[in-house]
């Protein structure tokens, strides 16, 4: 991912973040995103995981995990 790219989303989460929970900060995120490749297809389906510069991989992971742990329960908006 570009360096620009990689500023632009990061920038936008902050946004997102700030406008939808008034003024919160972003501390950590993770995006994910399935891959389904057109040219050459393999097949599969490709995971794409995107952290901030710097993020710990524990804060990744228990991200990740919290999120799916609400999904299993129904929980879908944060919640």
């Amino acid at each position: 991912m570009s360096v620009h790219t990689k500023a632009a989303l990061e920038a936008a989460i902050r946004d997102h973040i700030a406008d939808e929970h008034d003024g919160s900060l972003a501390a950590s995120w993770v995006v994910v995103t399935e891959r389904v490749p057109l040219d050459g297809d393999d097949g599969y389906s490709h995971v794409v995981d995107i952290v901030p510069d710097g993020q710990s991989s524990v804060t990744t992971m228990g991200l990740a995990y919290f999120v799916a742990q609400q999904r299993s329960v129904g929980i879908t908006n944060g919640g």
